[in-house]
């Protein structure tokens, strides 16, 4: 192997390296894209299920106050 074929292989291997590099570099974006727009769902859904949770309280609460005056002024 003359000094000729050692540089152009050191030259591709380069290449090849620096192309998976751009890769994984795409890949940890998109990944972390992903992992980010899993948690704020997570954290929508959490958010809705409290506030419904909530809302059926102060509901229940609202009609235990209409009871309450119904009897007493009755």
């Amino acid at each position: 192997m003359n000094a000729e074929q050692i540089l152009e292989l050191k030259t591709v291997n380069a290449e090849q390296i620096k192309g998976l590099k751009d890769d994984i570099a795409h890949l940890e974006t998109h990944l972390e894209t992903k992992f980010e727009s899993q948690l704020e769902s997570q954290l929508e859904q959490q958010i809705s299920k409290r506030f419904n949770i909530l809302l059926l309280i102060f509901g229940i609460s609202l009609l235990l106050f209409y009871v309450l005056i119904y009897f007493t002024i009755k």
